[in-house]
């Protein structure tokens, strides 16, 4: 055996790609190369680290070992296990003697084959966290091409027992106090009718809820059941565990905020079947089940705020559609009964003067005269009931009014004579103050004239029940500083309600009995078409009193309401 320098015995096992230890006579590491590091790990120079043999009686096995060496028979080969490294190794390798400059004698063990025994464990592990890996690869899939939640909690269940590799699994939600409950929504796997009559509970006065589920619930981190059979926890569930040999598990729960809000549970038939690694994972998959949860919560109440919305503009334009045929039954009413309102007038005057025209036929001697006048304002009546009907029938079309230079004065004396049937019958005295300026307007006679009739004759009405005093209407006309033309009819009747004054404009509002409430909103859409103005309020006489303004012809302003768009 010639001597080798240490140095130069480096750089040999250097250049080898096998890994390879030498070793002192005690079996104190002298060098290793860097394929026994990559294999063992870091194994320090001068460290006591023994070669044993796999039952530990190392004397005899490692003295023969290294005999057999010393005499050059290194190609004897023993399996070995090596303690100190990263990992308990064992390992089939050949050794041979070689003495160092220094006289001593190494021992040089180079590796034959891949390392057995806990080394197949550690890949048995990594075989494990695949499985792992697969499992949440296959739910984080499931839950990105799920529609719904309960179809994202299935496909995590299916995919994680994919490759049966885990025998169970389930997702299940948190119940709120009273009950603390723990209720399954999804599960599968081979031993899938554990889960019938699965009680599961996170309060901590009942047995159930002392498990794994309630705990890690209640805790709020994770819970490893290593062993079924043994864990005193477990105890409620054990006989059922073993039914379907379930060994061990692994539960995990998943969180909205600061609270809990479900769990999810992995089984498997072997005990001790999960490390850090695989829950590590779980965990993983448990925080993107909450966020999930969460999301699909989240469309849920968009959905149904936006069915809330749908709803509601169907109802809208149901509403809006039933508004609409009320609105028009109103105006179909509305011109129904302002024609009846404004055409009694002419009506009861046509009456008045058919009679009158008889009377004056019927006589012994007839008078022709008399009769030819009544006739004449028969027809003058009718052709101004003609004319309402007409201009009624237009306001109502929108269809623009007829205007002309008009003096409001005359209106209002042609107005009275209309209503002279009703005086009399009234036994009414009327008083007129009109301006001797003959204030003039521009607008429809027919339509400013309704306006008119309609304020005397609910004068004329107020006044009716007057007993003890006499029946006055005072009518007069005049100019306001402002440019307007001002008409006022005022009555000694029981006067307004200061809280009714402002409801007399709105339709449907009436104090007359027998009355429907839609002569003054007729008459002060008229006025403010004319782009004028139309109130009440109490009188010098004790009764009521009723005006319109509008902008007199003079005025530098006027114009027609039909080139502004005041126009009905």
């Amino acid at each position: 055996m010639s001597p080798i320098p240490v140095a130069s015995l480096r750089d040999l096992i250097e250049a080898l790609a096998e890994p390879v230890l030498i070793l002192r006579a005690d079996a104190r590491i002298l060098m290793t190369n860097k394929a026994a590091t990559a294999c063992f790990g870091e194994m320090p120079a001068d460290q006591d680290i023994r070669i044993l043999a796999p039952d530990d009686a190392v004397a005899d096995d490692l003295t023969t070992f290294v005999r057999c060496c010393a005499r050059g028979q290194g190609g004897v080969e023993r399996t070995l296990s090596l303690r100190g490294a990263r990992s308990a190794a064992g390992f089939r390798c050949r050794g041979s003697v070689i003495r160092a400059l220094d006289g001593e004698d190494l021992l040089i063990l180079r590796l034959v084959e891949a390392p057995v025994g806990p080394a197949a464990a550690t890949e048995a592990e990594l075989r494990r966290l695949n499985w792992a890996l697969g499992a949440y690869a296959r739910s984080s899939e499931a839950l990105i091409h799920s529609d719904n939640l309960d179809d994202a909690m299935d496909g995590i269940c299916r995919a994680i027992v994919a490759n049966d590799v885990y025998a169970l699994t389930w997702v299940g939600l948190v119940e709120p106090p009273p009950s603390k409950s723990i209720r399954i929504v999804a599960g599968a796997g081979r031993a899938i009718s554990y889960l019938e009559n699965l009680e599961l509970s996170w309060s901590d006065a009942a047995a159930i809820g002392m498990g794994p589920s309630g705990s890690a619930v209640r805790q709020g981190r994770p819970h490893i059941l290593r062993d079924a059979l043994t864990e005193p926890s477990f105890a409620p569930w054990r006989d059922q565990a073993r039914l379907f040999d379930l060994r061990s598990s692994v539960t995990v729960p998943f969180s909205r905020g600061d609270e809990v809000i479900g769990a999810i549970a992995v089984y498997a038939d072997r005990p001790d079947a999960f490390g850090p690694e695989e829950l590590g994972l779980f965990e993983k998959l448990a925080e993107e089940l909450a966020f999930a949860i969460g999301l699909q919560e989240a469309r849920a109440r968009l959905k149904a705020a936006e069915e809330a919305r749908r709803a509601a503009e169907e109802a809208t334009r149901e509403t809006q559609a039933e508004l609409t045929r009320v609105a028009r039954l109103l105006t179909v009413g509305e011109f129904a009964s302002s024609l009846a309102h404004e055409i009694n007038q002419p009506i009861a005057a046509i009456m008045a003067n058919s009679e009158a025209a008889l009377r004056w036929l019927a006589r012994d001697v007839p008078d022709i005269a008399e009769a030819c006048a009544a006739t004449q304002r028969t027809i003058r009546d009718a052709k101004r009931a003609g004319d309402i009907v007409k201009r009624t029938r237009a306001w109502f079309a929108n269809d623009n009014p007829v205007y002309a230079e008009l003096d409001i004065n005359d209106a209002l004396e042609e107005t009275l004579r209309f209503t002279q049937v009703e005086q009399r019958q009234a036994e009414v005295t009327v008083e007129t103050d009109l301006s001797p300026a003959r204030p003039r307007v521009l607008g429809d006679r027919i339509q400013l004239q309704q306006v008119m009739l309609n304020l005397i004759v609910n004068g004329i009405d107020a006044v009716k029940d007057n007993a003890d005093r006499p029946r006055l209407l005072k009518v007069s006309s005049g100019l306001t500083d402002t440019g307007e033309v001002l008409v006022s009819v005022e009555d000694n009747g029981t006067g307004l309600d200061p809280s009714n004054t402002e409801r007399l404009f709105q339709h449907f509002f009436t104090t007359k009995t027998g009355g429907i409430g839609l002569g003054l909103p007729i008459s002060r859409s008229i006025i403010e078409a004319h782009r004028g103005r139309l109130w009440a309020s109490g009188g010098a006489l004790g009764g009521a009193l009723f005006l319109f303004a509008l902008p007199a012809l003079t005025s530098p302003t006027l114009a027609s309401p039909a080139q502004t768009g005041a126009a009905r």
